[in-house]
């Protein structure tokens, strides 16, 4: 009992040191390997038109890019379109820069992947940040100055920059796809008319949600920063949570899908997971370099929250091939059982239906670990370097060669480039924990009511009630998963509708209805007879 109480105040303890209340980067850049001034600390490698410097950054042992007169940085920041609209609405970018000289212009990014616009944000020769859509900042730059700029832009509602933590402009948001939003490329330091005199850079962030002033205020500044966090970052994320776009990353790149999946309800209320079936995988691009000593991915630790819907079968969980010619790396067996040629099985059984956090750590030439919901279940070798274990830049999730793939349920998978000691491990949890990624709370935007008639056999209608604004959108599968008929609704605001479907095409039997609204669910039943 005592064990059991003093692991659980530990497990709390370092849950509320690890996790600071700022959410997670999508794209982080920090420009301390002079010898790959480009490459990414989460998310995609920067390319780089022109030329660029590696010079010293605001402390001692942190670097910086010196970007030069007509050159400029193109981020890659894989964020899906939100906030409502087509482009990417909601976001906040840090930039940690410095101006060398006064009184010129200088360019600090711009939205046209093109660059055929002048910058959306820019320093004028008076030294104030300037943007057409606000005017000018209150306060001046300082020059040969570190700042930690924070934009916060959600269109329709706000655009903010803080400058070292303090608001230096709070102008009113665009319309949804205006000027602010982002395509998927995002120059940085770009101008095409030659306003864009040399600018430093120590360290670029962007996030897909805007951060509020407190968690600007914790950013820090350019020179002290922030507190480091205690635990690593990840280098990829997928949560599932958004019905109409299930291979979305909450960090790094999107997914890729062999095969068909369906949108399930996940471990939580509120919370959805995605059903891969029988023949059917998903490719993950983990953005992680060479490490531990060989030509592939030696050292990382793999998250997955998965559920086993029928015991006794062969279910595939991941395989490390990328053209699936093996059997998958980790599977469970018919008797229930954690497997892989390597180690052999574990000594517990995975229950069906039952949601775990799996936690694989893996570091070739020493280790190989498998912890179930916190628990030690696998404590294996590793093998040698660039054995089977090791990754390629992609590898496959739920894949098997010949067949032994059986359905299972995903709600959360997450990558890192380190191996995540068991009290990390500890800290993460079991399927039903936040991770500490900061999200909007869940709620119930939109309800769909009982269709009338139902059971139908030509038309029938659904009323639904909307209570945020927002995107809508209906999607209506037989029972096998199959997506019979999928459509926008279009932009909502709060109110009562009804939404009308002509059925007379649909064969007889029981479908599932999805109203689907701000990353939410609501689902009815209807029957169709004949």
């Amino acid at each position: 009992m005592k064990k059991n109480l003093f692991l659980l105040m530990f497990v709390l303890l370092v849950g509320s040191a690890v996790f600071s209340s700022v959410p997670e980067r999508v794209g982080w850049w920090k420009f301390d390997d002079p010898m790959d001034m480009l490459a990414a600390t989460v998310g995609n490698p920067l390319t780089l038109t022109g030329s660029q410097t590696s010079v010293n950054g605001p402390v001692d042992g942190n670097l910086a890019t010196e970007i030069g007169i007509g050159s400029h940085l193109i981020m890659t920041h894989s964020i899906s379109p939100n906030g409502g609209g087509s482009l990417v609405n909601e976001y906040s970018l840090q930039m940690d820069i410095l101006m060398p000289t006064p009184s010129l212009w200088h360019a600090i990014y711009q939205t046209a992947s093109d660059n055929s616009n002048d910058a959306e944000m820019f320093i004028n020769t008076d030294n104030f940040i300037g943007a057409w859509r606000f005017g000018y900042s209150a306060n001046a730059v300082a020059d040969n100055t570190w700042y930690r700029m924070i934009v916060t832009a959600k269109n329709g509602e706000f655009f903010r920059i803080y400058m070292n933590g303090e608001l230096w402009v709070d102008g009113a948001g665009q319309d949804l796809d205006g000027r602010d939003a982002l395509s998927d490329l995002l120059l940085l330091f770009a101008d095409e008319d030659g306003e864009d005199n040399p600018m430093l850079c120590s360290e670029i962030g962007i996030w897909n949600v805007a951060l509020t002033a407190d968690e600007a205020l914790e950013l820090g500044d350019a020179t002290t920063g922030a507190p480091s966090p205690t635990f690593p970052q990840r280098k990829g994320q997928w949560k599932f949570d958004d019905p109409m776009d299930m291979l979305a990353a909450t960090v790094g790149s999107p997914l890729t899908l062999t095969g068909s999946q369906t949108s399930v309800n996940g471990p939580v209320d509120g919370n959805l997971a995605t059903e891969i079936g029988v023949g059917s995988h998903l490719v993950m691009t983990h953005n992680i370099s060479p490490n531990g000593g060989g030509t592939l991915v030696n050292e990382y630790s793999l998250q997955m929250d998965i559920l086993m819907p029928a015991a006794s079968l062969w279910h595939a969980i991941y395989q490390t091939s990328t053209d699936n010619s093996n059997d998958a790396e980790m599977f469970i067996n018919t008797d229930n059982l954690i497997g892989a040629w390597r180690f052999g099985y574990s000594a517990n059984v995975v229950a069906e239906n039952t949601w775990y956090r799996m936690i694989v750590t893996a570091k070739n030439g020493e280790f190989f670990k498998i912890y179930m919901n916190g628990e030690l279940w696998v404590d294996g070798t590793g093998q040698d370097l660039d054995g089977r274990d090791a990754l390629d830049a992609t590898f496959l999730l739920f894949a098997d060669e010949d067949g032994e793939d059986n359905t299972m349920l995903c709600s959360e998978v997450a990558i890192w480039d380190v191996v995540l000691t068991a009290e990390e491990v500890a800290s993460l949890g079991d399927a039903t924990t936040s991770t500490g990624i900061a999200k909007h709370e869940l709620k119930q935007t939109a309800l769909l009511g009982q269709n009338y008639p139902n059971p139908a056999a030509v038309n029938t209608t659904f009323p639904y009630q909307v209570t945020e604004s927002g995107n809508v959108g209906i999607r209506i599968a037989d029972l096998s998963g199959r997506v019979v008929k999928s459509e926008q609704l279009g932009y909502h605001a709060v109110g009562s509708y009804t939404y009308k479907v002509n059925v007379e095409n649909l064969p007889a039997g029981v479908y599932t209805v999805n109203l689907i609204m701000n990353q939410n669910m609501s689902v009815k039943r209807m029957m169709i007879t004949r």
